[in-house]
């Protein structure tokens, strides 16, 4: 699991669990934390994964995630 998360003005990234062989690893070292999970890379790893992005979606099983508000935004 990789988690990127922004709690105030700092972005935080940390990665948990033994990871899957297509990961690229060097990546998650990179200084700028927008550079280790990039959405090129995120695409990638859903294709390693058998997750077939490049398909229509079959928009009858969708899900529509949002955000929620968060307190300080309230």
């Amino acid at each position: 699991m990789v988690t990127v998360a922004r709690d105030g003005s700092r972005w935080s990234f940390s990665g948990f669990g033994e990871p899957f062989e297509f990961e690229q690893l060097e990546r998650y070292k990179a200084r700028l934390i927008k550079k280790r999970l990039t959405p090129e890379v995120l695409c990638q790893y859903l294709a390693d994964y058998g997750i077939p992005i490049e398909d229509s979606p079959d928009w009858g099983r969708a899900v529509l995630l949002e955000p929620l508000p968060l307190p300080w935004d309230v």
